[in-house]
């Protein structure tokens, strides 16, 4: 969640954020530098600039839908169908592109089991979706690097090292 610290202005307004202010906060939900709503992502705001803004609208839609995917419950392996309870067997996709027509559309909010994916028989194909996502103009920064490192491929016995 987002910090506030004394001294901090609002980053719409540019104003400072004071006592007897009624403030919106947001976690670190969104990890597009290129979309439209990561000023908001991990930010503190004045909620009258936020109401006010022509993405406050958008901005609710996306921080419900990340609440909801990320709920302890809705954490079900896209291949298996399985709860996923071992946080170390768990690998979780954010949102990744707005578009419904866009490939990786269906996967925004995705969850898998890290077990699963490694065998997965269209890892490959999703991985090369990601790398051209990230690779475009249409994304920056660094979060799909880890999504990427889960989905490549695994060593084999008689691979050198």
């Amino acid at each position: 969640m987002a910090i506030l610290i004394s001294g901090m202005t609002c980053p719409l307004c540019g104003q400072p954020m004071t006592d007897g202010f009624d403030l919106s906060g947001y976690p670190a939900f969104i990890s597009n530098k290129r979309d439209p709503l990561y000023q908001f992502s991990d930010a503190i705001l004045h909620r009258r600039c936020l109401e006010a803004h022509p993405l406050a609208s958008a901005l609710a839609q996306r921080y419900e839908a990340w609440r909801s995917a990320n709920r302890p419950q809705a954490r079900i392996c896209r291949i298996t169908g399985q709860p996923i309870t071992n946080p170390d067997d768990y690998v979780g996709v954010g949102f990744l592109v707005e578009s419904p027509t866009h490939e990786l559309y269906s996967f925004n909010w995705a969850h898998f089991s890290r077990h699963a994916l490694k065998g997965w028989v269209h890892r490959d194909e999703l991985r090369a979706a990601v790398e051209r996502l990230a690779l475009s103009v249409a994304w920056e920064g660094e979060d799909l690097k880890w999504l990427l490192a889960d989905l490549a491929p695994s060593p084999t016995l008689n691979s050198p090292p």
